[in-house]
């Protein structure tokens, strides 16, 4: 048995964009009779987060028979080589030849790809009900992406049946990181066209959604 052992807490194979990073966990077990002073060694494109509740320190101390700290590293992809398969080892400050790496198959295998370029965004409902003149459906956006701002997202109302009688804003919008974005849409006249009609959303950078707007003579009571 080791002395000290790595628990991967997180999958350990990833492939890491290189405008983007990957977190990869392991819990740190002391099985030793006696306190252990530990440090990880070095690895070009992996940094130690160690701001967190029960997170091993760039230096840490294990308390004897079964102390343990979350080993929390973000594997970074404009940083790293090509490949990393030998990581992470952590190693006694006293004895830089007493060390120890997870098993083979818990070892991190990271692959640095090409950098993320486009996102995909969700919206809150797809089929939206309006009354001639009365309030505005509303449609929001969401941009799940950490790192990508959604460019010119617009819809196709105004090549549709529904250009002549229903009003749309903001014409278009982009949508940053984790953000949301509303299109407003309000039926000004009565409807000349069938209802309900299908509409097209995207951005430059983003996934094509469809939504459905049908238009009622009536007021909707609320």
């Amino acid at each position: 048995r080791p002395i000290w052992s790595l628990e991967a807490l997180t999958p350990t194979r990833v492939e890491v964009p290189s405008n983007f990073w990957a977190t990869v966990q392991y819990r740190i077990t002391n099985y030793s009779s006696k306190p252990r002073t530990l440090k990880m060694q070095p690895v070009t494109g992996i940094t130690q987060n160690t701001a967190g509740v029960g997170l091993c320190s760039n230096v840490f101390e294990l308390s004897p028979s079964g102390g343990s700290c979350i080993l929390s590293l973000e594997i970074k992809g404009n940083e790293m080589p090509a490949t990393i398969t030998d990581a992470p080892v952590i190693c006694d400050v006293q004895s830089s030849t007493q060390c120890y790496r997870p098993s083979s198959a818990q070892l991190i295998h990271a692959t640095r790809i090409a950098s993320i370029t486009s996102t995909t965004l969700t919206m809150s409902v797809s089929n939206l009900l309006l009354a001639t003149q009365g309030p505005a459906g509303e449609l929001t956006l969401h941009n799940p992406s950490l790192i990508i701002t959604a460019t010119n997202v617009r819809t196709n109302i105004s090549s549709t049946g529904l250009n002549n009688n229903v009003t749309q804003t903001p014409a278009s919008c982009d949508i940053p990181p984790g953000d949301d974005c509303t299109f407003h849409f309000q039926s000004v006249t009565a409807a000349t066209f069938p209802t309900p009609q299908s509409i097209t959303i995207e951005g430059d950078n983003t996934n094509q959604l469809m939504a459905s707007i049908e238009v009622e003579d009536a007021v909707i009571s609320t």
